[in-house]
């Protein structure tokens, strides 16, 4: 009875030790495919803005993928859920955004985002970047 006790209170250790790190910061970046949709260099369309384009990317991200803590203070977005849903973690708090969510990703977006699902997330990325 008591190697029972032992396996019962090792397995609840377990999926709680689990389940919290589920809601904690990403501190690794894994199971990201993203794949280049298009790129246009920003300084024939605005001439202020030489060395910078436009992009925009559809990235996937795996069950249990996730991508590190990170700042666009240099690349500003927005972002599209096409499919799935993952948890988004900033400012102390997570949120969980689905399939037709979206949200915009600031010079003061300081952020992390997993997938906690057992299904692929599929989101459109649009960011001005540095050419």
């Amino acid at each position: 009875m008591k190697i029972i006790k032992t396996v019962i209170v090792a397995a609840m250790a377990s999926t709680i030790a689990t389940a919290s790190f589920a809601n904690e910061m990403p501190t690794e970046t894994k199971g990201l495919a993203p794949v280049p949709l298009h790129v246009l260099s920003l300084q024939q369309q605005i001439p202020v803005m030489a060395g910078y384009a436009l992009r925009s990317r559809q990235v996937a991200l795996a069950p249990g993928g996730s991508i590190k803590k990170h700042s666009h203070a240099d690349r500003p977005g927005f972002l599209y859920v096409l499919e799935g849903e993952l948890t988004e973690y900033k400012d102390g708090t997570s949120t969980v955004v689905r399939a037709g969510d979206s949200w915009i990703e600031t010079r003061d977006t300081v952020h992390g985002v997993r997938n906690n699902s057992d299904k692929p997330v599929v989101v459109i990325v649009i960011d001005i970047i540095k050419e």
